[in-house]
C-alpha cells in the first residue's frame, strides 16, 4: 500500500494476481492513521505488507554527498528524513525522503511486521530497466490526486528527478520543459510517460510539445481482469510488488 497525503491505495496479490485492491479518502496524516486502522479491523492481511509513502517529498544525491544538507537546498525545509539506497546506478544513489512518522507509526501497530520500503527508489529502478540501451531522451510522469512525480533520462541514463506539489497539466508542463531546457534538451526531441491520474488532459497539452506523449505501458502487470482496474493508475503500486520476497 503507499499514500500521497490524499489518498491510500492497497492491493493483495497472490502467485502474479491482484485478487483485491482498493482507494480510500486519506486526506492528512491523522486522517490516514484512521483509515489505515479501519482496513485493519475489516480484515485486510497478508503474509508481508509494503508500505511506501507516495511521491514524497525527497532528495536524490550521488554518495558521498550530504543528502539532508540537499534536501534543505531543495525543498527549503529539513524535516525527518529516512534514506535508501540504490546500487543499480553508477557511483550508488542514495533517495532521502521525508517521513511521515505518525502515519507509519499506524501501519506498523496495524501490521507489525510490515516493510518500510521506498516507492521514488523502486520506480526509478523500474525505469532504469527499461531505458537501458536506449539513445535518445525520455521523461516519466506520475501523477497522484496529492502530488507528482517525474523524472528524466538521456542515454539511459538518469539525469535528474523531482517531487512536486504540482498537479495542473501548465504547471507541470512548465517545471519538465525547464529542467529539458536546462539540460540542453529539446522538448520535440524527447519521449514523455504517463502514469496515474489525469492522463487525458495531461496527454493532449504535452503531446502538442512532445516527440511523442504516450500512456506508459506497466513495468509489470497484475492479472486483475475481473476488478476493472486502469493499469495507469496503479502503475506505481503494483510495481512496489517487485519489492516483495
Amino acid at each position: 500500500m503507499h499514500w500521497d497525503g490524499a489518498r491510500l491505495q492497497w492491493a493483495v496479490g497472490r502467485e502474479g494476481r491482484c485478487v483485491s485492491a482498493g482507494e480510500e479518502v486519506a486526506d492528512g496524516a491523522e486522517h490516514a492513521a484512521e483509515v489505515i486502522a479501519q482496513l485493519k479491523g475489516k480484515g485486510l492481511q497478508a503474509d508481508e505488507v509494503l508500505w511506501s509513502r507516495r511521491h514524497a517529498p525527497c532528495a536524490l544525491v550521488p554518495e558521498p554527498l550530504d543528502g539532508a544538507a540537499a534536501f534543505a537546498l531543495e525543498h527549503g525545509f529539513a524535516p525527518t528524513l529516512r534514506s535508501t539506497r540504490s546500487n543499480r546506478f553508477e557511483n550508488g544513489l542514495t533517495c532521502w525522503e521525508a517521513l511521515e512518522d505518525g502515519v507509519e507509526q499506524a501501519v506498523l501497530k496495524a501490521w507489525p511486521m510490515a516493510r518500510v520500503v521506498s516507492g521514488t527508489l523502486a520506480w526509478l529502478e523500474a525505469i532504469q530497466r527499461r531505458e537501458q540501451g536506449k539513445a535518445d531522451a525520455a521523461v516519466y510522469l506520475d501523477v497522484s490526486p496529492a502530488r507528482s512525480f517525474w523524472s528524466r533520462w538521456s542515454g539511459g541514463e538518469l539525469r535528474g528527478a523531482m517531487t512536486s506539489a504540482e498537479r495542473l497539466p501548465e504547471n507541470l508542463l512548465y517545471q519538465v520543459a525547464n529542467a529539458l531546457h536546462r539540460d540542453h534538451l529539446d522538448p520535440a526531441d524527447v519521449r514523455l510517460h504517463l502514469s496515474g491520474e489525469d492522463a487525458p488532459a495531461i496527454q493532449e497539452l504535452f503531446h502538442r510539445f512532445f516527440k511523442e506523449a504516450s500512456d506508459l505501458k506497466p513495468f509489470r502487470t497484475w492479472e486483475a481482469t475481473e476488478l476493472q482496474l486502469k493499469h495507469g493508475r496503479w502503475a506505481m503500486l503494483w510495481n512496489l510488488e517487485s519489492c516483495a520476497s
